[in-house]
């Protein structure tokens, strides 16, 4: 019976809100066929709000305006010839290092505890082509693999 109650009481809510968006939209109503500027006011403050209407002719317009402003920003920050600092952070960071060439060891360890089984091993490294070994264990056995990557 409660949830009842206080569902009837959400509606009364919802729909006395309701009426109050309606009266608040139609005291604020706007002249759209005007093509100019229209003065509203709102009851409820009775501050006077301005609104424009804004041609798209203005609009494009603006965002052109921009866009050579823009262009001529990145004309005058680009220069022909790079700086030393800047050639350096090229080559350290945005060229591939040689092939075969590691820049760090790859040589890496791991430990891992199975149950007696026959086992399929496949170790990678990013570019290279993978390498498989298969391994079948019996209680109380221990395997060393090594890859060549």
């Amino acid at each position: 019976m409660a949830s009842h109650a206080r569902l009837e009481s959400s509606l009364r809510r919802s729909a006395r809100l309701g009426r109050e968006v309606l009266e608040r939209a139609t005291r604020r109503a706007v002249d759209w066929t005007n093509p100019g500027a229209s003065q509203t006011t709102d009851n409820q403050a009775d501050i006077p709000v301005r609104r424009t209407r804004t041609e798209l002719a203005d609009v494009f317009a603006t965002m052109a305006d921009l866009m050579v402003q823009m262009s001529h920003q990145c004309q005058s920050g680009c220069c022909t010839e790079p700086s030393d600092a800047e050639r350096k952070h090229a080559s350290r960071f945005h060229t591939q290092p040689p092939a075969g060439h590691r820049l760090t060891p790859s040589d890496e360890d791991f430990i891992i505890d199975v149950l007696p089984g026959t086992y399929a091993v496949t170790a990678s490294v990013q570019e290279s082509q993978q390498q498989t070994q298969v391994v079948t264990v019996k209680p109380g056995e221990s395997f060393h693999l090594t890859f060549n990557l």
